[in-house]
């Protein structure tokens, strides 16, 4: 596969380019990574992007390429340099691979010089080629330095030089005979190899032709010599029509993942085609016509288009490689069972071969082994023995002459043995079965042998009988046949199970590259993130570039600005979109996730975070402080979170297809306590009242009752006995006065049993009045007031100091009216006796205010000035502070807005139009993930996620983390394989959890971390 640009390439792109693009400016310039660079042009209704790749090409495009967050120093320097300048030229520095690009003229100009041979190079130089900056310094084979401060070798740029055609037969006299013609002119001329087979072609020799047979010297020099001119033309830029070729390949795979050509195919109908790119080249080579390729307009189109397609199909080129492995292991199991039941079969008929041999020649082998016997009793050393049986072969004698090896060391000897009942052998087959043993003939002639008994070396056990040799050897081939049939019963499981496991890892090949061509990185991936459990887009910056861009691009009007209560921390920003208020849990969440991102997870300190509103956050320093990168101002006041844990927990977010994504509408949403809270009515003519049973009322009326009781030992020492007398007097009339209030009230409520009782109750307190009111159903509320109240107007008894009313306390509405001096207190029981000191106290101010209505009462006290302002002047007050508020916010807001459209202003040279940051349709963007899938769900892949414990306490897949030496690649195995092992996980989800890459969970975390599993993952653990 074609990767790099050759010289051909070089001249039609710089024609291209030069047509195209000369006298742009340059808006911007990005790296995508450490040999990649693209610069954004543009001219008025124009607008182009040059991409650069150290050593590999240079092409315009119009495919979006990922750029790197925070720019490289290289891109630093390119953009201060040349920046805003026009594009003037693009030149090919001789016949070398090397591009010159000038931008700007005159003195101010500058140069970006890319080499595209051997690693390449990307240079930046001033108009006198004095390198301001280089991609990869180094020192040439020649003592040339490339580096800053030095001049870039322009001399050294080779120019094209024409070849004689006494030059080519000097080249070729020195060339062996048999050489192949290309590779022997490929050297000395600067086509390429593909131009030159071209350029053959096209004279009439074969590709491979080889001087000496195709090509002759004296005979073909000529027709050589015009095929180099044509070629010479072509580096001139004589050739005018240019255009984009590439050459592809084209592999049909089964849906089980063969090829459509081998056995075992599903046929076309389940073949699927694969396309896979080979070469580029500007022109339709002779040897590329019959080959299947794609044109196109422009060669830069052609190669933008091959580029662009490279990454996925190298995917699946993978998942083809990994189709092939798979498919090999299985013909593997399957011949290695062929053979296995061949070997047995062979075995089987030999050892039935040598049993009959040995009870056809029972006699001859029972003599050998009679000898040999005997010779071993008889003590004769195992050397002589073999000296006595080649005397006796060599006398001719029969028994000696079967004999062909004698192995005492483990008691047999080898004979050769012959069927008595076919006709002898000659001399030749003789030897011929002597030299080589039967076992090394081919599978195929043995079975043409079958019928036919060969000679056969025999071992024969001399401890053993001729027939009971044979027995041996009989019963050898029942076990080969028993083991034979053992494993063709057992080869049916095996092959089934290696099919099943082929099919399973093609599966799983083709679903993670599936998987990674449908994954999509989301445009907040960059940052840290998570989706609160209100369903809040939280984004944090990973350093202080980031930090920078968070702010200043992605926070909006109404957003929430987050930050640890410490140096470091990061900026997180909770996305608002709807401009409502943000609920605390959120605030929370975002809190805890800036404290474990900061040097409190590694230091393990438990510490809080803040908040503020987004217009209280700008870059704007005071007089005479400056902000460094990742810093800011925030102005007003800061809202500061209770303390958090340094707990986080990952969990696996899973993208939805569209008809899923209405099943978990809602499953992050903001939960209210509305249902639990039950009714609270609180009509506008009367005041609060709380419901009979609350708990907080009586303990209000215990605390009451104390201070009560306190009183009344302080009065009862200051009181003498006539006041003791009075005050019982006063007691008894009182009493029949609240008796009579209490008879009208269990009129009123007649059926209600509950209410009668309070009435009873109330009567032993005479200076309360109580109010029994109907909720619905067997629900009411009762209102205890105290004499200083606020009455009708009927009512003689004029209001004083008591204690505050609960509603009140709770943050319930107030009542209208200007203030009274006595405070409220309702109470879901009837009031503890007052003291005896304060009934004398009450009694006496009862007889002086007797006369004095409510509107005389709050003229004295506006005159004593003791009542404080009215109600009325308090709201006119805060109505105006509101509006003050209001309007320096409006103002903040314009200053921002102000600020905003200047640095975006500023920043289009930075982003270019296309780039302007607009944050794309959050809210759809999250209800596409969820954590809670179900088996109905048609999932596309999965996207992990760091976020706080809470937060993904609800999900399917989740692992808690906390502080500690655990490494993050540990770690993030441990929690992948926790998922992969989940009785509860489906294929498909297993699936898409594979294809996570590592790298993307462990950029998540945030420093050395430990998981802890959950309870049922540890226990299958152990």
């Amino acid at each position: 596969m074609k990767s790099k640009f050759t010289t051909v390439d070089i001249i039609a792109m710089v024609a291209e380019l030069n047509e195209r693009l000369a006298g742009m400016r340059v808006v911007q310039v990005y790296d995508t990574d450490h040999k990649t660079y693209l610069f954004k042009l543009q001219r008025p209704e124009q607008k182009a992007v040059l991409l650069l790749e150290s050593g590999a090409r240079i092409h315009a495009t119009e495919y979006e390429w990922p750029k790197n967050p925070a720019p490289s120093g290289f891109s630093m320097k390119l953009r201060k340099h040349i920046r805003n300048k026009r594009l003037e030229s693009i030149r090919q520095l001789g016949v070398d691979r090397v591009v010159d690009l000038q931008f700007g003229s005159g003195e101010v100009a500058h140069h970006v010089i890319l080499e595209l041979y051997d690693r390449g190079n990307l240079v930046l130089t001033d108009h006198q080629y004095t390198i301001l900056n280089i991609l990869r310094p180094r020192t040439d084979a020649e003592s040339v330095r490339f580096a800053s401060k030095e001049n870039y070798p322009l001399d050294k740029a080779r120019l094209y030089e024409t070849r004689s055609e006494q030059q080519l037969r000097e080249v070729l006299s020195v060339a062996k005979e048999g050489d192949v013609l290309k590779k022997i002119i490929n050297p000395h001329l600067d086509f390429g190899a593909a131009l030159i087979e071209h350029l053959l072609l096209e004279a009439g020799f074969p590709a491979q032709a080889r001087l000496g047979h195709e090509f002759h010297i004296e005979e073909d020099m000529h027709r050589l010599v015009g095929a180099i001119r044509a070629g010479e033309a072509v580096l001139r830029n004589e050739q005018q029509d240019f255009k984009g070729i590439v050459t592809y390949r084209v592999e049909r795979r089964s849906a089980g993942g063969q090829k459509g050509g081998q056995k075992g195919g599903s046929g076309a109908g389940g073949d699927t085609e694969m396309v896979t790119y080979q070469e580029f080249h500007p022109l339709l080579y002779a040897q590329h016509a019959d080959q299947p390729h794609h044109t196109f307009l422009s060669f830069t189109a052609a190669v933008d288009e091959f580029f662009s397609k490279l990454e996925s199909q190298k995917l699946d080129m993978k998942a083809v490689q990994q189709e092939r492995e798979a498919l090999k292991k299985l013909d593997n199991v399957r011949r290695d069972h062929q053979r296995r039941l061949e070997a047995l079969e062979l075995a089987q008929r030999d050892d039935r071969w040598r049993a009959e041999l040995i009870t056809s020649n029972a006699q001859l082998v029972d003599g050998a082994a009679l000898v040999v016997r005997s010779a071993l009793a008889n003590q004769i050393d195992w050397r002589e023995i073999g000296r006595i049986v080649q005397e006796a072969q060599k006398r001719g004698d029969p028994v000696a002459r079967s004999i062909k090896a004698l192995k005492l060391e483990t008691n047999h000897i080898t004979m050769l043995l012959h069927d008595p009942y076919q006709e002898e052998s000659d001399e030749d087959d003789e030897d011929g079965s002597e030299d080589g043993r039967e076992d090394a003939a081919p599978p195929a002639e043995k079975a043409d042998q079958s019928s036919h008994i060969r000679p056969m070396l025999v071992d024969i056990d001399l401890d053993l009988s001729a027939l009971a040799n044979a027995t041996r050897y009989f019963g050898q081939k029942r076990t080969a046949a028993k083991k034979q049939q053992k494993t063709i019963e057992s080869s049916f499981k095996a092959m089934k199970s290696a099919e099943q496991k082929t099919k399973q890892t093609l599966k799983e090949a083709a679903t993670i590259a599936s998987i990674n061509k449908a994954r999509r990185v989301h445009w907040f991936e960059r940052f840290l993130w998570f989706i609160s459990s209100e369903n809040y887009l939280v984004l944090g910056g990973r350093d202080q570039q980031q930090n920078e861009i968070l702010v200043r691009r992605y926070l909006k009007p109404g957003d929430i600005y987050v930050h640890g209560d410490l140096h470091g921390a990061a900026s997180l920003v909770v996305k608002n979109p709807t401009g409502a208020e943000v609920p605390p849990k959120t605030l929370n969440e975002a809190g805890s996730f800036a404290v474990c991102n900061s040097s409190a997870w590694d230091a393990k300190i438990v510490t809080s975070a803040w908040w503020v509103h987004a217009h209280q956050v700008s870059k704007t320093a005071p007089t005479g402080e400056y902000l460094t990168t990742g810093s800011f101002m925030v102005r007003g006041k800061k809202n500061y979170l209770p303390p958090c844990q340094l707990t986080l927990g990952f969990a696996v977010l899973f993208k939805l297809e569209e008809s899923s994504i209405e099943r978990h509408r809602g499953e992050r949403r903001v939960r209210t306590v509305d249902a639990e809270d039950g009714p609270r009515p609180t009509p506008a003519a009367e005041e609060p009242s709380s419901p009979v049973g609350d708990e907080d009322g009586a303990r209000e009326d215990g605390a009451a009752s104390s201070q009560d009781g306190e009183d009344e030992k302080e009065d009862a020492g200051e009181k003498d006995s006539e006041d003791e007398k009075e005050e019982k007097k006063d007691d008894s009339e009182e009493e029949e006065k609240e008796e009579t209030t209490g008879s009208k009230e269990e009129e009123k409520d007649s059926g209600d049993e509950d209410d009668k009782g309070e009435s009873e109750e109330d009567n032993e307190f005479p200076d309360t009045n109580v109010e029994v009111k109907h909720l619905k159903g067997s629900k009411f509320t009762v209102e205890v007031t105290s004499p200083t109240d606020s009455r009708p107007a009927d009512n003689p008894f004029p209001k004083l100091p008591g204690p505050k009313p609960a509603a009140a306390r709770r943050g319930g509405k107030k009542p209208t009216g200007p203030p009274p001096v006595g405070k409220e207190k309702k109470q879901n029981c009837a009031p503890p006796p007052q003291p005896r000191g304060k009934r004398s106290k009450m009694k006496r101010a009862k007889e002086k205010y007797k006369d004095q209505d409510d509107e005389e009462r709050e003229a004295r006290m506006a005159i004593l000035q003791s009542a404080g302002r009215s109600q009325a002047v308090v709201a006119e007050e805060k109505r105006q502070q509101e509006q003050q508020e209001r309007q320096q916010r409006q103002q903040e807001q314009q200053e921002r807005r102000r600020q905003q459209q200047k640095a975006r202003q500023e920043a289009a040279d930075d982003e270019g139009d296309d780039d302007e940051v607009t944050v794309p349709q959050d809210c759809q963007i999250l209800e596409e993930l969820t954590g809670l899938p179900v088996e109905e769900d048609e999932l596309l892949y999965a996207v992990p996620v760091c976020a706080p414990w809470s937060t993904v306490l609800g999900y399917k897949f989740k692992v808690k983390l906390t502080p500690s030496a655990g490494k993050k690649g540990k770690a993030a195995k441990t929690a992948v394989q926790s998922f992969l092992t989940d009785k509860a996980a489906t294929p498909r989800e297993r699936d898409l959890i594979k294809s996570v890459r590592l790298e993307d969970v462990t950029r998540n975390f945030p420093g050395r971390v430990k998981v802890v599993l959950p309870q049922a993952a540890r226990a299958k653990k152990k």
